[in-house]
């Protein structure tokens, strides 16, 4: 056994050593939480690529009931997607553990922080916020904070984080996604600067 390892590493060139040792140290690291989130979602944004709006046919609308779902705002007060009827909504569901989700802020904030005037933006998790709050105000972000206090409708109840859902003045989910995106992309801004043109019926 130990015949075959120490054959095993006389035919590895030095480059190959020292890249098994930085792999075992990377696996290492990965197995402490804090590490992983300081290392997997820079990594993950070199990966993150644009989602698309779907074709408008195939565009799922929210129902009647669907705009009475409610969410908590940091402050205490409650709010309902009426309260953004008419208007292009951007709503993210995230949590603080989960590195996908983290590694798609920088971009969301950047979207944020040109549309936050013309586009409803909520950021939705199920933590409480003194640390969901904690965690953004840490890294200076100033996205709009929800808590989840309802099942959301059943066109946006999904098990996994991070999902996105971009819906237009009407009610239709333009942009489901989920998983991680580049939300800070020129196709996402051409798709809210066509759906901001568009007037609600």
């Amino acid at each position: 056994m130990f015949d075959k390892i120490k054959n095993y590493y006389a035919k590895k060139s030095k480059w190959n050593l020292v890249s098994d040792v930085f792999f075992v140290i990377f696996v290492a690291l990965m197995l402490v939480p804090q590490t992983r989130q300081m290392v997997l979602p820079p990594l993950q944004r070199l990966f993150l690529f644009s989602p698309k709006a779907a074709a408008s046919d195939e565009q799922e609308s929210l129902s009647p009931n669907d705009w009475f779902w409610q969410v908590e705002n940091a402050t205490g007060g409650f709010v309902d997607l009426n309260d953004y009827k008419g208007k292009v909504i951007f709503i993210n569901f995230w949590a603080t553990w989960c590195p996908p989700c983290v590694a798609e802020l920088p971009g969301i904030q950047a979207l944020y922080d040109d549309y936050k005037d013309k586009v409803s933006f909520l950021l939705v998790s199920n933590e409480e916020f003194a640390v969901s709050g904690g965690f953004l105000a840490q890294k200076s972000y100033t996205l709009p904070l929800f808590k989840a206090i309802y099942t959301p409708p059943a066109l946006m109840n999904t098990s996994s984080i991070p999902a996105t859902f971009l819906i237009d003045k009407n009610g239709k989910l333009v942009i489901r996604k989920e998983g991680a995106a580049d939300w800070n992309s020129n196709t996402v801004r051409k798709t809210i600067d066509a759906l901001l043109q568009e007037s609600s019926k």
